[in-house]
C-alpha cells in the first residue's frame, strides 16, 4: 500500500501517475496542462456549461474533481484504481458531447 512507502517511494509513483494521467487525459482529446505539482488542469471551456458542467456530470459517475474557475479543470493525481476512474468518467463525459 502506499501508505507504506517512503516519502521518496511516494512523490515518485506521484510522478509517475501524474504522467500516465496526463497522457490518458490527453488521449481523450482534452488539452491537458503540464504539471509539477500531484493535480493536472485541463481546459474544458469547450464543454457545454464549461467547469461546473464537466464536474457535476463526472460527479455524477463517483468521481470527484474540482473547477479552478469557469474553464478550467482539475484533477488530483492519486492511486493508479483512483486515476483510471477519474479517465473513465471523463470518458464518458467528454465522449458523450464529443461523440466519441
Amino acid at each position: 500500500p502506499w501508505s507504506s512507502l517512503s516519502p521518496r517511494m511516494t512523490v515518485g509513483r506521484i510522478i509517475a501517475e501524474r504522467g500516465r494521467l496526463l497522457e490518458k487525459l490527453r488521449d481523450l482529446g482534452l488539452s491537458a496542462y503540464e504539471s509539477r505539482g500531484n493535480f493536472i488542469a485541463f481546459d474544458a471551456s469547450a464543454h457545454h456549461g464549461g467547469a461546473p458542467a464537466v464536474v457535476a456530470e463526472v460527479l455524477a459517475h463517483r468521481v470527484v474533481i474540482r473547477a479552478m474557475n469557469e474553464g478550467i479543470v482539475r484533477v488530483t493525481v492519486g492511486k493508479p484504481e483512483e486515476n483510471d476512474a477519474a479517465a473513465g468518467a471523463l470518458q464518458a463525459v467528454v465522449g458523450a458531447v464529443d461523440g466519441s
